[in-house]
């Protein structure tokens, strides 16, 4: 994506040098220049991914049908998660009130969701655009799987030092991808920035924890920073659910904060009660839900029975 966080950047990139834009190799350190972005994302046949197949699995053995009364919500997971009038920008609550108006299309109809790690904020979201613009959200219940409610370390690691976020973002393979790639192309993913702490998680060579606000500073696209500050002002703690549940990973050594050394290396503080991915702390403080824990992996909450 280009720097906006919406249009996608089409330019030419040396493969070995991405900084580098092209027309031809010849420009280009070992002569290999590739193509750019492509307009969107687009999330097919969601159900095939082994992790959301076995989800779905569950509702049709008690009941449900999917296509008719059980469907998945595919959306270009790179977007910003908020909706911003002014400028148009990625109307994903929009596209999740369209889904719930075609299966829900009476005023006392309502809806169950199950929301997996980053849909979670999609959902807090939409509750709080519904809010703002004096709608009924028609949802009875809402399941959390796994939402980093106040964001995680492993965003920053990938921002700032290219650690590896893939499993968090995936929750399947990606193979051949280099992780200096993906925190190239990820510095204008508006998502990474609203999945960053909202906490102090920098302990300074002086032993103090830095203000998470002086720690953004230090990233490249302070647009989408400011962006994403102005998502978690928006949906603040805000939960009109009144059945609303979290089902959270524990058990597994997860990144909670990060220790600046001497030498400027950066040691990771690890948070043993977390999900690999999301710290305890960040997927158990939404306001009004009842947490319940399994030992298990962020990727693997969908498929645990």
């Amino acid at each position: 994506l280009q720097n906006n966080g919406l249009n996608p950047d089409t330019n030419k990139r040396c493969e070995f040098s991405l900084d580098i834009t092209c027309t031809t190799g010849l420009s280009c350190p070992f002569l290999s220049c590739i193509d750019g972005g492509s307009d969107q994302i687009i999330a097919k046949n969601i159900v095939e991914v082994a992790t959301y197949k076995d989800l779905v699995k569950f509702p049709e053995a008690h009941g449900y049908t999917f296509g008719k009364d059980l469907f998945l919500l595919g959306y270009d997971w790179r977007l910003s998660l908020g909706y911003y009038q002014s400028i148009n920008q990625s109307p994903l609550p929009k596209k999740l009130r369209g889904m719930i108006e075609d299966v829900a299309p009476e005023c006392q109809d309502k809806v169950n969701i199950i929301a997996h790690s980053l849909g979670g904020l999609l959902l807090r979201s939409y509750l709080e655009w519904c809010q703002k613009n004096g709608m009924d959200h028609n949802i009875d219940t809402a399941i959390y799987l796994g939402t980093p409610h106040k964001g995680v370390p492993k965003a920053y690691g990938v921002l700032k030092w290219a650690h590896s976020l893939l499993p968090f973002l995936y929750s399947l393979p990606v193979y051949g991808l280099n992780r200096h790639t993906m925190s190239f192309i990820a510095q204008n993913f508006p998502s990474a920035y609203q999945l960053l702490p909202r906490y102090n998680f920098i302990e300074e060579k002086n032993g103090k924890l830095e203000d998470f606000k002086e720690s953004f500073l230090n990233l490249s696209n302070q647009t989408l920073v400011t962006m994403a500050r102005e998502f978690y002002e928006s949906i603040k703690n805000y939960n009109p659910v009144e059945r609303s549940f979290a089902i959270n990973g524990s058990g597994q050594l997860t990144p909670l904060q990060y220790k600046v050394r001497q030498g400027d290396c950066i040691e990771v503080i690890p948070d043993p009660t977390g999900d690999g991915t999301v710290p305890m702390f960040s997927s158990s403080t939404f306001t009004g839900t009842k947490t319940s824990f399994v030992n298990g992996k962020h990727s693997d909450l969908p498929e645990i029975p």
